[in-house]
């Protein structure tokens, strides 16, 4: 029997759709493992890239605790070598120590600022030179950047001020000083300003003698620096204010009463140097007349 035209291109085209549909399903099938294996070796890359950060940052913190460690004893040794050099009265070499210790540790240096700026002041001028390197004064002021406060500080800022002549300045920093804490020893300077910066006599009188009938003048001290002697003494107000008396009657020729208001002095406050030496100036310029 035979197929009429019609026929044959029917079944023709059923043919070709099994044939096509099963080429389809091959394709799709294979293309479908294809994804499946590329999802495979992108878990294991995943799996494999995890791993690789987990190392990664294994080894970045074992760095960071190595040079965490090694700048712990970078900043001991630098401290200790800083401690044995001040010990030992190598104050130059200390404030070195001191710098890299700013540079090692930036967090200490509310106490740096305060001893580098107290070894330039008291330890590494040149009392009476002609010459006054600024090294003190800017110390002081850094460190009154992170504390404005800073009481230690602000009396160096004064100290250096009057050096540099701007003794209106410092007399408006100590009287400032004077009011908000009593202490003894920003009167002394007050009246110390008076005497030898304006030659105002009747004005330091006047405080020595409002210091000498307070009630608490034996209790209270006066930090005295004896830069010569690169030295802070702690001197009783009574004597230290008795001193800048004595100072006063020497100036006005009143050499026996001078003579006699320093031995009391000294008497009072045998450390105090300043005033040993003052007394021997007045009594050789006693014995001189």
């Amino acid at each position: 029997m035979f197929l009429s035209k019609t026929q044959v291109t029917i079944a023709f085209t059923i043919v070709s759709s099994l044939f096509f549909s099963c080429v389809s399903v091959k394709k799709y099938e294979a293309q479908n493992a294809d994804i499946l294996q590329l999802k495979t070796d992108l878990k294991q890359a995943d799996s494999k890239l995890i791993s690789q950060n987990m190392q990664l940052n294994l080894v970045r913190d074992s760095i960071q605790l190595l040079q965490k460690q090694e700048k712990e004893k970078a900043i001991f040794s630098t401290y200790n070598l800083f401690k044995n050099t001040s010990k030992a009265g190598d104050y130059s070499t200390s404030v070195v120590y001191l710098n890299q210790l700013l540079q090692l540790d930036s967090s200490q240096a509310y106490w740096i600022y305060d001893s580098l700026a107290f070894y330039h002041y008291l330890y590494l001028m040149t009392p009476g030179g002609s010459f006054v390197p600024k090294s003190a004064l800017v110390y002081a002021e850094q460190g009154l950047k992170l504390n404005p406060q800073n009481e230690f500080l602000i009396d160096i800022r004064a100290k250096m001020l009057l050096l540099f002549q701007n003794d209106k300045e410092a007399l408006a920093i100590y009287n400032d000083l004077w009011e908000k804490t009593g202490d003894n020893t920003y009167l002394w300077n007050i009246a110390y300003i008076h005497l030898i910066i304006y030659q105002d006599v009747k004005k330091t009188e006047s405080i020595v003698s409002e210091v000498l009938k307070s009630p608490n003048v034996a209790v209270k001290k006066v930090r005295i620096t004896a830069i010569d002697e690169r030295r802070v003494d702690q001197i009783p107000s009574k004597a230290a204010f008795l001193f800048l008396r004595g100072l006063m009657q020497a100036n006005s020729g009143q050499l026996v009463k001078a003579t006699k208001t320093l031995e009391e002095v000294v008497k009072m406050a045998p450390e105090y140097t300043t005033a040993k030496r003052y007394l021997m100036e007045v009594k050789n310029a006693m014995y001189r007349q």
